[in-house]
């Protein structure tokens, strides 16, 4: 289901994803701007964009989920996979096992690139 010669779902996948992230930081904002109003911004706007984006960002995000909820099922699904990747990877401690897992799938993602490993954005020169 991941792999799919329709552009359109692809598009589909992203484009919920993208407005799903940025639907979370822009709450994140007018969380913050309601429990710390006084707080100095480096930035000051008035609070009615922000509110204006949300509820268009809100609109991208729903209005998807209720015309092709299978669809953005799994889109979502691939977003909740990325959780336990979060906590082990970066919330948790490191084990010397882990980090050999972790060394193990870059050097294999690399070979499937055709990319030796550490060879970065330098290697494109």
């Amino acid at each position: 289901m991941l792999i799919t010669s329709d552009m359109q779902v692809l598009i589909n996948y992203i484009s919920f994803t993208e407005s799903l992230f940025i639907l979370m930081s822009i709450a994140a904002l007018l969380w913050l701007r309601y429990r710390d109003p006084h707080r100095t911004r480096p930035i000051k706007v008035w609070i009615g964009f922000p509110i204006l984006f949300f509820v268009i960002c809100l609109f991208l995000v729903v209005l998807p989920i209720i015309q092709r909820p299978i669809e953005l099922g799994v889109a979502i699904g691939i977003i909740s996979i990325g959780i336990p990747v979060y906590y082990l990877g970066i919330h948790k401690e490191h084990s010397e096992r882990f980090t050999n897992l972790m060394g193990e799938c870059e050097r294999g993602a690399g070979r499937l690139t055709l990319r030796p490993c550490g060879a970065g954005l330098a290697g494109l020169d």
